[in-house]
């Protein structure tokens, strides 16, 4: 009986394994179109495993049994009844070739119920979002959709339903004494939900790991006050999207800055960077790219080769920033928060277009504030 659990739970860790690096892979290089292709195989894939967990059974007073409910119910509770139904296809294909007095008796309670009681009760065995975000804040929603921890309490009382209802269907179809129904029931009560609960402490541990690294991510490419790339993450995936194409820069910034820190205070200006940290990730969205640059700057890439286009983004960007109310801003000179833009010329070298677009703000802040200024090179040469 030892000899065949090792072998159960064996099985049970290497496909927990094999399912938590799958679901890594899938998570970020597989567009939304292909993701329906690759959880079918990944359904496959439980299932095969689940019917690898068959070839070695616990005897116990003549009848055998094995841990296949339990990777059927785990599934089934992660990924909904329809993949979980998936899954069992293959199971109970293998189960019904096998033959036997009690297949289709083992298919119902071993493969079906178990996929029925975790696909029902799919929404509530996963720990809500908004938990989640109160242990990893600095994630998005979607990459915590990918990564849900689950309810020890939810998945223990869906093992001790299982097996309760197992115990009922086996007393009035299986020709055996109460109190020995009892023993085998209770026995395959205890083996599956010591192998529930070390699966669901396993999947649990990787998404903390993955919280913790996904942290440390956002930590070290992410202004923390504005919740834009910092300059060197900027900076990287500008040489990335430029790499053979040309682009133009934008500088922004702040105008009469330290008259708003000096009036209002330094937690004051820090609210402020992030309001227009949220409002530049709104107006500039993919292909192009914002970032902090320090202090009160900013910088954009405008990942085109028309330059109306570029002067056009840096134009919505001052408008809506002059149009959007701020705390204080009626103490500002002019009695509205504004701020300056200075436009590149078009090209490949970042470095220069980071010159070019610094001069041409430099410009705009020098005519007057409130304006956005192209870079001329006669102008600088001068």
């Amino acid at each position: 009986m030892i000899q065949a659990f090792i072998y159960n739970m064996t099985v049970m860790i290497t496909l927990t394994f094999l399912f938590l690096k799958f679901r890594d892979w899938l998570n970020p290089v597989v567009s939304k179109r292909h993701r329906y292709s690759y959880m079918v195989g990944l359904s496959l894939l439980i299932g095969v495993f689940t019917i690898a967990i068959m070839h070695d059974q616990f005897v116990i007073n003549g009848i055998l049994f094995d841990l296949r409910s339990t990777p059927m119910l785990i599934y089934a509770s992660l990924a909904g009844p329809v993949w979980g139904l998936l899954a069992a296809i293959p199971v109970m294909g293998y189960r019904l070739l096998l033959g036997g007095d009690t297949a289709w008796l083992g298919v119902m309670v071993t493969v079906l119920l178990p996929v029925g009681i975790g696909g029902f009760l799919y929404p509530r065995t996963r720990i809500r979002k908004q938990h989640l975000k109160q242990l990893s804040p600095l994630l998005s929603e979607q990459k915590i959709s990918y990564y849900p921890m689950i309810r020890v309490t939810n998945i223990v009382g869906l093992a001790l339903m299982e097996h309760l209802l197992t115990y009922v269907i086996g007393v009035f179809t299986l020709e055996l004494p109460a109190k020995e129904w009892i023993i085998i029931s209770g026995f395959m009560a205890l083996f599956g939900t010591l192998s529930l609960l070390f699966t669901v402490l396993m999947i649990n541990e990787h998404t903390k790991s993955f919280i913790d690294r996904e942290e440390l991510y956002v930590l070290s490419a992410y202004d923390a006050k504005t919740g834009l790339p910092n300059l060197r993450y900027f900076e990287s995936k500008v040489r990335e999207s430029l790499s053979g194409r040309t682009g133009y820069i934008i500088m922004m910034d702040i105008d009469h800055f330290k008259v708003y820190n000096d009036t209002h205070g330094h937690i004051a200006g820090d609210l402020l960077l992030g309001k227009l940290g949220k409002l530049l990730q709104e107006e500039v969205s993919t292909p192009h790219l914002a970032g902090r640059f320090g202090g009160e700057e900013f910088i954009m890439m405008v990942d085109t080769d028309d330059l109306n286009e570029a002067e056009q983004v840096a134009e919505i960007v001052r408008t809506t920033i002059e149009e959007t109310s701020f705390y204080g801003e009626s103490h500002q000179p002019g009695g509205t928060l504004t701020v300056s833009l200075g436009v590149s010329k078009a090209g490949q070298e970042l470095e220069r277009l980071i010159k070019e677009a610094d001069e041409a703000l430099y410009r705009a802040k020098g005519q007057g504030r409130n304006q956005t200024a192209l870079y001329d090179q006669e102008a600088a040469t001068v």
